[in-house]
């Protein structure tokens, strides 16, 4: 069963299962849009956050102003 069907589920044993799984997928979904994003350009996550210090001179910024 796939975990988008598990979720539409209404028979969880808990809360805890149904926000556990909710998450697990969340997660995976964030981790390959940012693979993508990265192999987009040819970059590590590493070199990314080097990028967002430099250019940050002390101020945090966001990924989109990089």
């Amino acid at each position: 069963m796939r975990l988008e069907e598990e979720i539409r589920q209404s028979n969880f044993r808990n809360e805890y299962q149904k926000v556990m799984i909710n998450m697990t997928l969340t997660q995976y979904r964030f981790a390959e849009r940012m693979k993508l994003f990265f192999d987009r350009y040819d970059l590590t996550p590493q070199q990314f956050n080097i990028l967002r210090i430099l250019r940050g001179a002390g101020k945090p910024l966001s990924t989109l102003q990089i």
